[in-house]
């Protein structure tokens, strides 16, 4: 019988955490990381404080936010993005991210094709692939560090636009009893 192929490992007891510090990044990221053939997946928190660069990469991502909040900015957008949320962020558009809560937030991100072209990435991630799959998995992208002068104009907009939305109008709000 041949060998049991490398389909299964629990994140908790067999993926060993790691810290990555992103490049222009005031914080580390602390994470677990598998990789297959087509996509990478990894289990990240984020500390209070966190502010990525902005970067662009060859990979789909999708972003679900399991603990905290995280805004994430695309382009001219900015989301903040809760608990339960999932945030999806195409190939190849400028994006970054800011911890602007009280605590971490722990998110599951998924990239296709996999974030593992960059060594600093790569070290810590399990390959949860066969000798024979890996010799055809596709090549993992590298993030790409830009500069995006419309960053501050991008977030004080995004920000404000959830701080008033969140606002109620003066006819919702009750009068206090007296």
């Amino acid at each position: 019988m041949s060998e049991k192929p490398p389909y299964r490992f629990s994140f908790e007891n067999e993926v060993k955490p790691y810290r990555v510090q992103p490049p222009k990044s005031p914080k580390d990221i602390f994470l677990r990381m598998v990789e297959g053939t087509d996509i990478s997946i990894m289990l990240a928190s984020r500390d209070a404080g966190y502010h990525t660069a902005p970067h662009v990469h060859d990979a789909e991502q999708f972003n679900y936010i399991i603990e905290g909040e995280l805004w994430i900015f695309v382009e001219e957008h900015g989301y903040r993005c809760v608990k339960g949320d999932i945030m999806r962020v195409p190939r190849n558009k400028i994006h970054w991210a800011w911890n602007r809560g009280s605590g971490p937030c722990v998110m599951l991100e998924a990239h296709t094709p996999p974030l593992t072209g960059d060594p600093m990435l790569k070290t810590g991630a399990i390959s949860m692939m066969t000798e024979e799959e890996e010799a055809e998995a596709l090549d993992g992208t590298v993030n790409i560090q830009v500069e995006y002068p419309k960053l501050a104009e991008v977030e004080e907009r995004a920000i404000r636009e959830v701080e008033e939305a969140n606002r109620l109008p003066v006819k919702n709000l009750a009068p206090a009893d007296g």
